[in-house]
C-alpha cells in the first residue's frame, strides 16, 4: 500500500462577501429611520403634542394653566379660563385686530410682552 491517495478540496458553493463597515452602518440607519417613518405614517407615533396617548385631542379645560400649549387658540384659552379679550390684550400688549383664532405661539412674534410661560404665570396669579 502506498500513499498515492490524492485529496481533492471541495469548492465552496457560497462565496463570502467582504462588506464595508459603512454599508452596515447605512443599513442600520436606514432600518431605524425607516421604522420611525412607517410608525409616523401609520399613526402609531405622534410628536405634535396635540393628542394624548389615548388619541384624544388636548384642549384647555380651565383647571390647570400648565395644560396650555402653544398650538391652542386665543379663544380656547379665553373661554376655558373665563378671561375677557380686553383684559388679555392689555396685559400682553397685543394689537386690537389680532384674530381670536390665532395660535398662542404666533403671538410671541407680535408682542415682546407675550409668551406661553408668561400666560401660564399670569393665569396662576389671577386664580389666587
Amino acid at each position: 500500500m502506498s500513499n498515492d491517495i490524492k485529496v481533492t478540496p471541495t469548492q465552496n458553493r457560497w462565496r463570502s462577501w467582504k462588506v464595508n463597515i459603512f454599508v452596515y452602518m447605512l443599513i442600520g440607519l436606514f432600518l431605524f429611520i425607516g421604522s420611525c417613518q412607517v410608525a409616523h405614517l401609520a399613526g402609531w407615533w405622534n410628536t405634535s403634542g396635540k393628542v394624548s396617548v389615548t388619541g384624544e385631542t388636548i384642549t384647555a379645560t380651565g383647571a390647570n394653566p400648565a395644560e396650555i400649549r402653544g398650538f391652542m387658540t386665543i379663544q380656547e384659552v379665553l373661554t376655558a379660563y373665563k378671561v375677557t379679550w380686553e383684559e388679555f390684550s392689555q396685559k400682553f400688549n397685543l394689537p386690537v385686530d389680532t384674530a381670536l383664532s390665532s395660535p398662542l405661539n404666533t403671538l410671541e412674534k407680535v408682542s415682546a410682552d407675550f409668551s406661553v410661560t408668561k400666560l401660564r404665570d399670569w393665569l396662576i396669579e389671577k386664580a389666587k
